[in-house]
Parts: C-alpha cells; sequence; structure tokens
C-alpha cells in the first residue's frame, strides 16, 4: 500500500526485502508493511538531514579530541559550533543535551586542580591557563592506556655549553640564546614498554618490564610509531619527536646551572640512572660511581626525581632520539628562534645520558648522534605535542 502527501520525516520505515511486496519511496510517500514487523525509530529522508547529521557526528568527534588533548579554548569552541548545528535538527542528534555540559567543563578545567601525578611549577600552571590548555593531560593510545604529558610554555634559554669550559665538547659551542616562541606538551616520561606494545603490539626491548622505557628502537621505528598513533586522531594530535633544542630547553627547565639540579654532580643520584655501583653486577669491570641505586640496568620511568616542569629522566635511564639531523657546526649558524636543525645529515640527535653513562656526559648540553637504522639497549625515546594555533 502507497500513502501520498506524508512527509517521510514525519513516519517509520521498514527497510529489508520481503517476499511479495514491492517498496516504492520518494518524499512524499512511505512503505506499509506486513503486521508482525517491528520498525525502527524514525529517520530523516531529507539529504540535507544527513548531510547535518554528518557535519555533527564529525565535528562532535573532533571537539571531542580537542579536549581530550588538553586544547581546551579551542574545544569549547568547537563544542559551541556543534551545539548550532545541532540547533537546525528536528528531532534533536544524540548527544546534543550534552554539549552544554561539555561547554561548562571546558571552562571548568581550564581551573581544574592538577591530578596527583603532575609536578609542574607555578609559572606553567599560569602560562597553559593563560594559552586556554590544560597543564597536563593523558594521551590515549589504547584502552586503559595512556601517555601523561605536561605543558612546556614559550621561553629564552642558553643553549650549548659554556666555551670556556673544558668539560664541553666543539659540538656544543658556541652557546647561543635560542627562543622557543610555541608552547607544546612534553611526555611526563620517557615512553614505556606498556605504550610501546599497546600501539605496535610487539616489545623489541632487551630489559623488559611494562614500566621501564622502549629501548632498542631506531629513530625510523619511533617515526612509524608515532606515525599510528596521529594516524586514530584524524590529523588533530600530531605527536612527535622533540626538536634538540625543545628537548634541552625542556632539560634545563628554567635553570642557568651547570647541571639541571645544581653545580653539585654528583646529586644526579637523585635525578637518574646512570653508571653507578649496581651495574657492577652486569658489567665487573665498569668505571663507576661510587653510590648504588640498586639498577644494574633501566629502571622503571619517574623512579627518580622529576625536575623544575614535572620531567622524569631527562639524564640518565636510556638516551632519548630528537627530529634533528646532526651537524658539529650547527650552532654557528643555528637560528634564534625555534630551530630545528639542518636540512639534511646522515645521522640523527640522541639527548640525555644512559644507564650506562659516566658524569662526564650528564650536562644538558651533551650531544650524541647515530644513524637513523641504529637501534641500542640504551635508547629510546620521549613524545612531544604540537599545540595547534
Amino acid at each position: 500500500m502507497i500513502l501520498q502527501d506524508v512527509p517521510l520525516r514525519d513516519v517509520l520505515r521498514y527497510v529489508t526485502d520481503i517476499a511479495g511486496l514491492k517498496f516504492i519511496v520518494d518524499k512524499h510517500a512511505v512503505v506499509i508493511v506486513s503486521a508482525g514487523y517491528v520498525l525502527p525509530a524514525p529517520t530523516s529522508g531529507s539529504p540535507a538531514d544527513s548531510a547535518l547529521l554528518r557535519q555533527f557526528q564529525q565535528q562532535q568527534a573532533e571537539a571531542a579530541l580537542l579536549a581530550q588533548t588538553g586544547r581546551l579554548r579551542k574545544a569549547k569552541e568547537a563544542y559551541a559550533k556543534v551545539k548550532a548545528i545541532g540547533g537546525m535538527m528536528n528531532p534533536k542528534p544524540a548527544g546534543y543535551e550534552l554539549l552544554a555540559q561539555r561547554i561548562a567543563e571546558c571552562d571548568t578545567q581550564l581551573t581544574a586542580p592538577l591530578p596527583a601525578w603532575a609536578k609542574l611549577s607555578s609559572e606553567q600552571i599560569e602560562a597553559a591557563r593563560r594559552d586556554g590548555v590544560r597543564p597536563a593531560i593523558e594521551v590515549e593510545l589504547a584502552p586503559a592506556v595512556k601517555m601523561r604529558m605536561v605543558y612546556i610554555p614559550t621561553g629564552q634559554f642558553w643553549m650549548g655549553g659554556e666555551d670556556s669550559s673544558e668539560r664541553t665538547t666543539r659540538d656544543e659551542r658556541p652557546r647561543h640564546q635560542v627562543s622557543i616562541t610555541k608552547g607544546f606538551y612534553m611526555g611526563m616520561t620517557e615512553v614505556t614498554q606498556r605504550e610501546w606494545k599497546a600501539v605496535t603490539s610487539r616489545n623489541p626491548s632487551k630489559y623488559e618490564g611494562d614500566d621501564r622505557p622502549v629501548e632498542r628502537v631506531s629513530w625510523i621505528d619511533c617515526l612509524q610509531f608515532i606515525h599510528q598513533i596521529n594516524a586514530r586522531g584524524q590529523g588533530l594530535c600530531e605527536l612527535r619527536l622533540p626538536t634538540e633544542a625543545e628537548w634541552e630547553y625542556c632539560c634545563r627547565a628554567g635553570t642557568t646551572t651547570t647541571y639541571p639540579w645544581g653545580e653539585n654532580r654528583l646529586d644526579v643520584a637523585r635525578f637518574g640512572n646512570i653508571g653507578d655501583q649496581s651495574i657492577k653486577r652486569k658489567f665487573p669491570d665498569a668505571v663507576t660511581l661510587d653510590f648504588n641505586d640498586g639498577h644494574a640496568v633501566t629502571a622503571p620511568v619517574a623512579t627518580y626525581e622529576p625536575n623544575r616542569w614535572g620531567l622524569y629522566d631527562m639524564i640518565g635511564n636510556i638516551l632519548e632520539w630528537c627530529q634533528d639531523c646532526y651537524d658539529e657546526n650547527y650552532y654557528q649558524v643555528s637560528p634564534s628562534q625555534n630551530p630545528t636543525g639542518p636540512s639534511r645529515g646522515a645521522a640523527r640527535m640522541t639527548r640525555g645520558a644512559a644507564w650506562n653513562s659516566t658524569t662526564n656526559v650528564i650536562r644538558p648540553s651533551y650531544r650524541q648522534a647515530a644513524t637513523p637504522d641504529f637501534n641500542g639497549d640504551h635508547l629510546g625515546l620521549r613524545l612531544a605535542m604540537t599545540v595547534p594555533e
């Protein structure tokens, strides 16, 4: 049976083929089905409504991702646009009634107390709220697996080693002032084996433990890992390796002393896992320091004290890959704002000391390079995340 002149949006429609019945549907006709069949809830047949629904759902997902990754001001603006789209639809789409609450949550979270795990400075917190982002975030890599990140504000610092110091190497000079003009997020810890496995379903590490840093990963491996995460975010979540300048900026964390913790290099025992007496359990002939922290090789991340910006293990545990190519003379021509390294080079930068390092290499300015395909049991990564303007 065909009913004429009945608006399609106001009726129920059954869409499964039934033997013996012919379906004729246009904007003024509706199918009547045999008794005993259950019909679904009304749906719109208007192409315009379908397009609005797709737009609503897509922008709702984008707003949720902005909120999840800490971009609260942008998330609030996005939720407002989604609400406006939903307001033009009848009936209202799923999730519409929660949008006012989501907008209010963005305002609340800008001034909400920090999570207990975030050990940030007051200037970090103030800068994040001024910039309209969350001071500390968790990026979901898989169900029940989240990577913690903290906001790094803009600022200036002296990069490289003292020109007159005998402890600095040629490629650490000249010491030069660098401006970081864009705030970004930095991983609170090195990427753990749990996090790596959640994304790649494998664990290349020699010294296994879910909370230990992943190691034996090449620079190329790291880029593939990052690509897998970013692909899930539809371009809104831009995780990456930090630049060499960003890494040193984070390691120094606003300090101007020789080491991030002061002038006494032996205080590294509080802040990082390097080659102390414990390493002799595996390598009896190793040259080590006099203290013993109990970790012969890698330690679980965040075992030691964080620096002023709430970052753990910036010195020690493992070396960390950076994005930049290596050139020992780069500092002589490096730009003063947001340097990203030379445009080409056979090697890539690594930063930070490792579990087998001596105190000769624990200064923030120390540089070490490796080919992109190299991997070792002392080499892993920490991620940064761009905050779109």
